[in-house]
């Protein structure tokens, strides 16, 4: 039986009013999907997900709160937080990253987001969500994520 894993991606949106959510096309996988990664045994999903864009965007973020339920599949499972930027740079192109930029909803039907390839699946509604947010703001005060 394989051990269950956990994922966190971060819902960033673009802070210019164009409606756009940061998407990243990651060099290990086919893909799009959101930055973020697996939560490693020890670490808090706060820890693992400002470590994981930092990585993967050279960006800081400030989780604000969980967007939409945690996406379960078999023995993996995997939750999106929404975050704003406090520092850092974006960076167009990282090691684990062929590029990052803000998409619109427009550009994202257009792309292929990590998973079965012709289905939206998990992280499609993930990304969904957040252009979904941008409709009805839910990012209110500042919260913790559950550990």
């Amino acid at each position: 039986m394989m051990e269950k894993t956990w994922g966190v991606f971060a819902l960033i949106l673009s802070d210019k009013g164009d409606k756009k959510v940061l998407l990243t096309e990651r060099t290990d996988w086919s893909g799009w999907n959101l930055p973020g990664g697996c939560v490693l045994m020890g670490e808090t999903n706060s820890q693992a997900l400002i470590c994981q864009v930092r990585r993967a965007t050279g960006l800081r973020v400030e989780i604000l709160e969980q967007v939409g339920p945690s996406h379960d599949c078999g023995d993996d499972s995997a939750i999106a937080y929404c975050c704003r930027v406090v520092g850092g740079q974006l960076l167009p192109v990282t090691k684990q990253v062929k590029s990052n930029r803000y998409v619109s909803v427009g550009e994202a039907k257009t792309l292929n987001f990590v998973g079965l390839i012709g289905r939206l699946g998990r992280m499609g509604r993930m990304i969904y969500d957040g252009f979904s947010i941008m409709e009805e703001p839910v990012c209110g005060p500042t919260q913790s994520p559950p550990e």
